[in-house]
């Protein structure tokens, strides 16, 4: 409504802009149907501005592409940092009406021509512009410009074009692609340890009668992990593409048919999907055109995904091969898996801190501002006046259904609501003790889940001389705390925290997939940042046991430095080894 508003003053005030010409060559890119852009508003761009208020620029790219009468195409402008605004435009002057314009239509405060989903028709042929700009002046950043097509060229007929499939036998993750350059440079075995899986299947090169484009998006958050996810849904694609974690590769990466009650046409065959959960602790995708993939991957503990009795995710053409015996054995596949949950969780890698660190910041400054609305926080007792820190304390801040806050030169939007307590809080020169708690209800970043679900602290420490040393109990309780990745966890974690600097952690943990996780640990600080854990007792994560030797793992798992050590798992006289040998891969003995 505001862009709205700008642009009726424009109109109406803005006279030498209505008269002027078009934007100069200097200020337009070509762009190409399908095409992804990755460009960046500064104050060096070309830019327009209201007449009474030349001060204030809008800074704006300008792209250029051939459309043909008939053709259906959608624009989505993403930002992690901005309020986004697109125009399409028929002609190229600064006085012409749009033919179309968009604020918020792409999920938060990203632009969609048209809004929300679906594809506009092109009235001509001829050139058209799209304008990349922001929706209030003076604002600068970067950007993602995706322009899709949805009908294919009229006269085309969409061919018919192979997807190989590749595998990582370490993370246990499959990626497919249609690109033949792409595949064969992976079964070269130019990005090891891919290899390829011996599946293919068959999708169409070019969009047709009820054939759609399937977009392709990126990952890396999960390091050393990293994940693709394809779509066909013309709703979910500029969704993720809205969320700053997920990065649009391709908008049309290859074409299918979206089979809505799970029945595909006279001439096409079934395409499933599956989803790994996130065993690996990074989520993962199957495609598959074989019932026996499906049944072998289901047994492993994937979900299938898609509609109707059966879960088809979309129709393809009939054709490909059935992958051979898969390369890794379902023993090894889940021991794997298991492994990734247990390192993460000897270093303490389940939260991001600086999402945290943003959220409980943007708190504590709203409650040193009563005018404060991004977020609204409260304390009892009021913190203002306050010489010492209280012995019980209940913090609560909300961000409703979303704001953008700030902590120096990060910004992001965040939602949900989150109370803090302390309570019998006493702290000595000698000892702390007392009990924290932290409930988070569906706290999200850019529209992706940071918590959900509660932890509590039960602390009772002792100090030493100079604060050199610390020793005590820290009782830690989860009740259905959810965290990104689909993971999430009930139960307890016991630190016992000795002098010597070696932390005992014993869990007894149950995740969200129904994983029960017991570990008697030893965890040793090293001189490097990196820690150093055995194991000893019974430890069992599901229905194996688990020993971690002399595993040795930095802060953030292979982010500043390798790992080292072994963890064997043990089920029914069997066992699977995963050594590291000093480096962020491993090699697995075993069935």
């Amino acid at each position: 409504m505001k862009r709205f508003l700008a642009s009726l003053a424009l109109w109406l005030a803005a006279a030498p802009m209505a008269l002027a010409a078009g934007w100069g060559a200097g200020c337009i890119a070509p762009i190409t149907v399908g095409q992804v852009v990755n460009g960046q508003l500064t104050t060096s761009d070309c830019a327009w501005y209201f007449s009474q208020t030349p001060q204030h620029q809008y800074y704006t790219d300008v792209y250029a592409f051939t459309g043909t009468a008939g053709q259906q195409i959608s624009i989505l402008l993403t930002s992690p940092t901005l309020d986004t605004f697109v125009e399409l435009y028929g002609v190229n002057d600064l006085g012409a009406t749009p033919l179309a314009g968009d604020d918020d239509g792409g999920g938060g405060y990203n632009a969609r021509i048209p809004p929300g989903s679906g594809y506009i028709t092109l009235p001509a042929n001829g050139t058209y512009y799209i304008w990349a700009q922001t929706s209030a002046p003076d604002w600068t950043g970067s950007y993602t410009l995706t322009l899709s097509g949805a009908a294919a060229v009229p006269g085309n007929t969409p061919e018919v074009v192979t997807v190989t499939e590749f595998y990582h036998p370490q993370f246990n993750h499959y990626f497919i692609t249609a690109d033949p350059g792409e595949a064969a440079s992976l079964s070269a075995g130019n990005l090891p340890p891919w290899v390829p899986t011996g599946q293919t299947f068959k999708v169409w090169n070019a969009a047709g009668n009820g054939i759609t484009n399937v977009c392709r998006f990126f990952n890396n958050e999960f390091a050393p992990r990293s994940s693709h996810f394809y779509s066909n849904n013309p709703a979910e694609c500029p969704s993720l593409a809205s969320r700053s974690r997920w990065q649009l590769e391709l908008a049309n990466a290859f074409y299918m048919m979206t089979s809505a009650t799970g029945t595909c046409p006279a001439g096409t065959v079934p395409l499933y999907r599956l989803y790994n959960q996130g065993m690996s602790l990074a989520p993962n995708h199957r495609y598959t055109t074989f019932q026996s993939v499906r049944s072998t991957m289901i047994a492993a503990g994937w979900l299938p995904e898609g509609n109707g009795a059966d879960g088809v995710f979309a129709c393809v053409p009939p054709g490909g091969n059935a992958p051979p015996p898969p390369p890794a054995s379902t023993f090894q596949a889940e021991v794997t898996g298991y492994a990734n949950t247990v390192l993460n969780l000897v270093n303490g890698n389940l939260v991001d801190v600086d999402q945290l660190t943003l959220i409980l910041s943007a708190g504590i400054a709203a409650l040193e501002d009563p005018t404060s609305t991004c977020p609204v926080a409260t304390s009892t007792p009021p913190l203002a006046g306050l010489e010492t820190f209280p012995p019980n304390l209940t913090i609560n801040m909300s961000f409703g259904s979303g704001c953008v806050v700030k902590d120096g030169a990060t910004q992001a939007t965040v939602a949900g609501s989150v109370a803090l307590s302390v309570t019998n809080l006493a702290i000595s020169e000698t000892a702390v003790s007392g009990k924290l708690s932290a409930a988070f209800n569906n706290v999200k970043i850019n529209g992706a889940l940071v918590a959900n679900g509660s932890v509590e602290a039960t602390l009772n420490l002792g100090i030493g001389p100079s604060l050199e040393s610390v020793a005590g109990t820290v009782a830690v309780t989860l009740n259905n705390f959810q965290l990104p990745n689909d993971l999430g966890f009930t139960g307890t974690a016991n630190l016992t925290l000795n002098v010597p600097g070696t932390t005992m952690v014993v869990t007894n943990l149950t995740s969200s997939k129904g994983v029960v996780i017991k570990l008697n640990a030893a965890i040793a600080p090293q001189a490097d940042g990196s820690v150093l854990v055995n194991t000893s007792g019974s430890n069992t994560v599901g229905a194996y046991t688990v020993q971690a030797n002399n595993l040795r793992i930095d802060a953030e798992v292979c982010e500043t430095g390798p790992i080292g050590g072994s963890l064997s798992f043990s089920k029914g006289g069997q066992t699977g080894t995963l050594t590291f040998n000093s480096s962020c891969t491993y090699t697995y003995s075993g069935p």
